[in-house]
């Protein structure tokens, strides 16, 4: 398989600026998927100083790193649509190719609905932006929005090629409430909206925080990479591993996490 593969950097949060680049560069991927999210490790902010981007800027580049994403701190349903026009500065600032954004604070808001005309609406407003700078918009799987099923229909309606879905396997099950089964064929039928996935593996419970390395849950990776195969589907793919709400003793634990998840893919294919 050729699709790009990168690491979420917030899969180091709470740690380093240091350790998290070196994590991602020794682990021996080449793409990052950047965060404006607050207490990132890199300390990227929508309102970073030019100095403090050209410093990451170059870090990257010494690391053998690019950034190809970037997300956090933003969210499509949000009125303020300073936000997103930030991050869409930033991805242009380190040649991103995708925005990565959610409806909305999930997390804060779980259970608030909207108008799909309002959705629709409020999507349509970053386009112009998207096609001037030649990004992708792409949707996460996430709070009421959790599964392809809701999304392709306002896809449909927006009908616009800077814009797609960003399926993530661990959403789907955490926030969509869909069985493993029930999410493969989610994925399935939505693969032609998808260009970006979250990889995100499963332990414990459907409603239970637990996303360890790739390859140590249940999540059917190759079944899933089959597909996308068959489908000659390019999408990016980003590792994202959140662990439990307890945490990680130290770095040590997100470094070998990082590797067996390097290991893990290259084992199914992929050309990391």
């Amino acid at each position: 398989m050729n699709n790009k593969v990168c690491v979420k950097i917030n899969c180091y949060k709470g740690f380093s600026y240091d350790e998290t680049l070196d994590g991602v560069k020794n682990a021996g991927f080449k793409y990052v998927e950047l965060s404006t999210s607050k207490g990132n490790s890199l300390n990227l902010r929508q309102d970073s100083s030019t100095e403090e981007l050209e410093k990451l800027k170059n870090d990257l580049t010494i690391r053998g790193l690019r950034a190809i994403a970037i997300g956090g701190n933003s969210y499509l349903l949000d009125d303020d649509t300073s936000k997103i026009l930030a991050n869409i500065k930033l991805a242009k600032y380190f040649g991103c190719k995708y925005i990565d954004t959610t409806m909305f604070n999930a997390h804060a808001e779980n259970g608030v609905s909207f108008k799909e005309e309002d959705v629709i609406s409020h999507i349509n407003f970053y386009i112009p932006y998207l096609e001037e700078n030649d990004l992708d918009l792409v949707i996460e799987l996430h709070g009421n929005y959790a599964s392809g099923k809701i999304l392709r229909p306002i896809l449909d309606k927006v009908n616009n090629k800077h814009v797609h879905i960003n399926f993530d396997t661990g959403n789907a099950l955490y926030w969509g409430k869909l069985s493993v089964e029930e999410m493969v064929n989610d994925f399935k039928e939505s693969v032609d909206y998808v260009s970006f996935m979250h990889l995100k593996d499963k332990l414990g419970k459907i409603d239970e925080w637990n996303f360890p390395a790739l390859g140590s849950g249940y999540i059917p990776f190759k079944e899933i990479f089959e597909y996308l195969r068959n489908k000659n589907n390019s999408s990016t793919l980003t590792v994202e591993i959140e662990f439990t709400p307890e945490g990680v003793k130290d770095v040590k634990e997100v470094d070998k996490a990082l590797i067996d998840s390097y290991n893990f893919l290259s084992s199914l294919g992929l050309n990391i």
